[in-house]
């Protein structure tokens, strides 16, 4: 899956409490939310750009997404892809691989619940124990471009063996340092193609583009706005931390 907005340009940014770059991680810690979102990796785009987060994927920050960066507008950086919220389905199983916290001690979904292992080099790569098999999830961000990768990959399966990937990115589309709420003046709409989607929730920002190296086996417009999101770190810092954030449609993959 390929992210990037229209054009995008940069700057640099140190993350606190980054795992360090070649670090790995596995057992009880990863499945812990606490101990899994406290660890945050960043990978930089060499523009300004880049992408950010925890080992848990659950966002503690607000500055904390997968395509984040100025734009030929607002030097200021913007979040543009905050996650996805991310599930596999085989026949009636669904399983979770994303995580997002609303609540003092509610996360939903809890992906991390399957999370095994966690490499920072040569990029951010997890692995999770899902139905008996191992699951690759990994997140590149391309240098000098403004686009950043994600793919998701079974390990060992049987031949007959197959899941289907859903997608739900969820799109602040504001200022880094910033939070948005459900608003009447974002635009809903999604143009969507076989293997990917756009769109351009306010006007004064870039459009989003989403792209798979594969043909989406469904993709529908299903515009909802996820309320109350909490960003934990910032809590604790004394910051505003709830936000609302929109969501276009849903994308699912063989």
């Amino acid at each position: 899956m390929k992210i990037h907005t229209a054009k995008n340009s940069s700057r640099t940014v140190a993350t606190p409490h980054s795992i360090s770059r070649g670090s790995a991680c596995e057992g009880d810690e990863l499945q812990d939310p606490v101990r899994s979102s406290d660890l945050e990796w960043l990978e930089a785009d060499g523009l300004g750009g880049f992408a950010s987060g925890t080992v848990s994927l659950c966002p503690t920050r607000r500055y904390h997404g997968l395509l984040v960066g100025p734009t030929e507008t607002f030097v200021e950086r913007h979040v543009f892809l905050s996650r996805f919220e991310e599930s596999l389905h085989r026949g009636e199983s669904v399983f979770a691989l994303s995580a997002a916290r609303y609540e003092e001690d509610f996360y939903a979904p809890e992906g991390f619940r399957a999370l095994t292992h966690f490499q920072s080099a040569p990029w951010p790569t997890w692995e999770y124990e899902v139905d008996g098999v191992r699951v690759r999830r990994e997140i590149l961000v391309a240098r000098g471009q403004g686009v950043t990768l994600s793919r998701w990959t079974v390990i060992g399966a049987p031949a007959d063996f197959a899941f289907e990937l859903e997608l739900r990115p969820l799109l602040p589309f504001r200022a880094a340092d910033a939070l948005t709420v459900e608003n009447d003046v974002l635009d809903e709409a999604v143009s969507c193609q076989s293997s990917g989607l756009s769109c351009k929730p306010y006007p004064e920002l870039p459009a989003l583009y989403l792209e798979s190296n594969r043909a989406a086996l469904a993709l529908q417009p299903d515009p909802v706005w996820y309320r109350d999101v909490w960003f934990g770190r910032d809590r604790e810092r004394g910051y505003e931390f709830r936000e609302d954030q929109f969501s276009p449609a849903t994308l699912r993959f063989e």
